[in-house]
């Protein structure tokens, strides 16, 4: 046990005194005291076997209490000590002590060494140590970052609308918000094509048919018994492909499926050195046949160029970007008449205050905005590039500059003539409608005497949507319009297609998103509630018009820039019959095989002699004969070949190649 009476003197005003505060001046005890006195310090006379930095007072840990002594009995000497005790009942204690010289050398002395393990400090006065203030400040700091992160995110578009709109003219505008627009739209079919041009890819495809019991059974009812036949047989169709596309080479198989079983596959290969195209059909023949692919005079020759010729001429995102971007602005620029105004746009009772910009294109406008298009084209360098590289990429005439520059010239010459005779009388009307984001929500193309009038619109409310689409000319109007509501991207609505208001086709969506090159959800398609009124007026068959009004398209898809997955379904009464499937994956591409070392030359009749002399009809034509509908097909039933041959390779294939 330690033990021990210390009496504090205040450094403010000297006063001794015990406790947190000085009874005299107030004076704070956690401020640098000194102490006066350290009487009866008494330690047990026994080695320290550890160093200890808990102290336990009724269960509460101490910060700090230290003890120094080797463990082999040494003790420590001559310390400097300034200490603090508490004995406010389970405080924790704190002790500072500073050791001024250790002596490690000297003997055991029971005055200041004694066991210490798990000691407890009782009685003792001591200043509880002040909880820190600066992490609560951190942590509201921190949330206030958040917070303000949050709603800049949330309200930045809506504010920089505002001060766009506020401190710009109409044009100034209409050329933000359309900008805006032009390049979100230009820069997904960029990064689409980037997809496409990227090297080293590999695409891999599915199709299949897929025919249902249900749907051979109502056949069955309505149709001839050759065609009953025929499906009895079938239960899918399938054609999968594969390209592989690595450096300057490709391959691409083919396959045709009826049910499980290939029928037909082709084996197709280009390799870039020798300019060579390879073919093999495996069921027909194991042999290749060759084509030079950049000689006119070969059967392929015709094709002047690959598959990642035609990828490379594909331009890239930063060139769409800025055509888009170029003449977007110089379109704007040449347009007189903006006017800007406040209006309410309401499709299917779904209404949205919007922002009107109306633009007024003059016959005047539009040959300003022609004239000045092809002036900035003359000098245009990313223009010569993209038309060079696609020139170049694909073999085509050589680019001559000189002679695109005086192609511009000559379109200019022209305008200039044309120039002076406009008909005023006439204009082009372009209604454009933004929310608060400055994001568009409606565009219509009408002229000002109401001729015609074209619209997309799209108003939200709250999480209220609703779409048109519509052309109206004449007093006669076809529009896709309805509402729904959007969670979050996806949209599920109900919408229809109507003739001067007469509901054609029902189009419902669910959970539908279709952005930035990624898709899904769900649309169904049924007949609309007008339409099978038409039907039975027009003495359709009874049983027909049944069948159309109890069925159902169904789309489902699911896809992204790498892989997607596209289904439809026919349905009758909620009954699958017939089903479309399509998967397509594009992924790293694989290694491809050398070039074959045998082909017949496609150009040299000897050996496409041979190559047709190699061809295994025998055992094609027995693999398909279980096929009732493809022998018809083929021609192959008995009263046919096998009457007029002994056998299937005794008929000359080669005689009818036309070269």
């Amino acid at each position: 046990m330690i033990k021990g009476d210390f009496v504090m003197k205040c450094n403010n005003c000297g006063t001794e005194f015990e406790g947190r505060f000085c009874p005299n001046c107030g004076t704070k005890a956690e401020q640098e005291i000194t102490p006066t006195a350290v009487n009866d310090l008494n330690v047990d006379s026994q080695s320290v076997v550890d160093v200890k930095e808990e102290v336990v007072n009724s269960g509460n840990a101490a910060d700090t209490a230290q003890t120094f002594a080797n463990n082999d009995g040494y003790a420590a000497q001559d310390f400097n000590v300034a200490q603090t005790f508490s004995n406010n009942g389970g405080d924790a204690a704190q002790t500072s002590l500073n050791n001024s010289q250790i002596n490690f050398d000297a003997q055991p002395n029971a005055d200041y060494a004694k066991e210490y393990e798990g000691a407890s400090v009782q009685n003792a006065d001591v200043v509880p140590k002040k909880k820190s203030k600066k992490l609560p400040i951190l942590l509201s700091i921190g949330s206030v970052v958040v917070v303000a992160a949050i709603l800049i995110a949330v309200f930045f578009p809506y504010v920089s609308n505002f001060f766009v709109k506020t401190f710009s003219s109409p044009g100034s505008y209409y050329k933000y918000v359309e900008g805006k627009s032009a390049l979100k739209l230009a820069g997904e079919c960029a990064d689409s094509l980037d997809v496409l041009s990227e090297k080293d890819q590999k695409a891999d495809s599915e199709i299949s048919l897929e025919i249902s019991d249900s749907f051979k059974q109502y056949i069955r009812t309505v149709a001839p018994d050759e065609l009953n036949t025929a499906l009895s047989e079938i239960d899918s169709v399938t054609i999968v492909t594969d390209s592989n596309m690595k450096g300057d080479d490709s391959s691409q198989n083919a396959y045709l499926k009826i049910n499980d079983d290939v029928l037909l596959s082709c084996e197709v290969s280009y390799y870039a050195d020798n300019e060579t195209m390879y073919l093999k059909v495996p069921e027909l023949s194991d042999k290749y046949l060759c084509a030079k692919v950049s000689d006119d005079e070969y059967p392929f020759g015709d094709m002047q160029f690959t598959p990642q010729d035609l990828y490379n001429a594909i331009p890239k995102s930063d060139q769409i970007k800025t055509l888009v971007k170029d003449y977007f602005n110089i379109t704007v620029d040449n347009i007189d008449e903006i006017t800007e105004s406040g209006d309410t746009l309401t499709v299917d009772e779904v209404k949205s205050n919007c922002t009107l910009l109306k633009l007024e294109i003059s016959e005047e406008d539009a040959v300003k905005i022609l004239e000045g298009i092809l002036e900035y084209a003359k000098d245009d360098n990313n223009l010569k590039e993209i038309i060079e590289n696609f020139d170049n990429e694909l073999n085509l005439d050589k680019y001559d500059e000189d002679e695109f520059v005086n192609v511009i010239e000559d379109a200019l010459s022209d305008i200039k003539t044309y120039s002076g005779t406009y008909d005023t009388s006439l204009k082009i009307v372009y209604n454009v409608w933004t929310d608060g984001k400055g994001e568009i929500v409606g565009r219509e193309i009408t002229d000002n005497e109401n001729n015609f009038s074209f619209k997309i619109l799209s108003p939200e409310e709250g999480n209220k949507v609703a779409y048109e689409v519509s052309f109206e000319t004449e007093g006669q109007k076809i529009a896709v319009v309805g509402s729904g509501t959007k969670n979050g991207n996806k949209v599920t609505s109900d919408m229809n297609f109507e003739i001067n208001g007469l509901k054609m086709i029902n189009i419902s969506t669910k959970d539908f998103y279709m952005e930035n090159n990624e898709s899904s959800g769900c649309v169904s398609i049924k007949t609309g509630d007008d339409l099978m009124g038409i039907l039975q007026m027009t003495g359709m068959n009874s049983e027909l018009t049944s069948l159309i009004n109890d069925s159902e398209l169904k789309f489902t898809l699911d896809g992204n820039r790498k892989e997607s997955k596209f289904n439809l379904e026919l349905l009758v009464n909620g009954e699958n019959y017939l089903t479309l499937k399509t998967n397509a994956k594009i992924s790293k591409a694989e290694k491809i095989e050398s070039a074959p070392t045998e082909a017949y030359n496609a150009n040299d009749s000897a050996e496409m002699s041979k190559w047709a002399e190699s061809l295994k009809m025998t055992e094609f034509l027995d693999s398909i004969k279980d096929y009732t509908f493809l022998s018809s097909l083929m021609g192959i039933s008995s009263n046919s070949v096998y009457n007029n041959y002994d056998s299937y390779d005794d008929y000359d294939y080669y005689s009818s190649y036309d070269y």
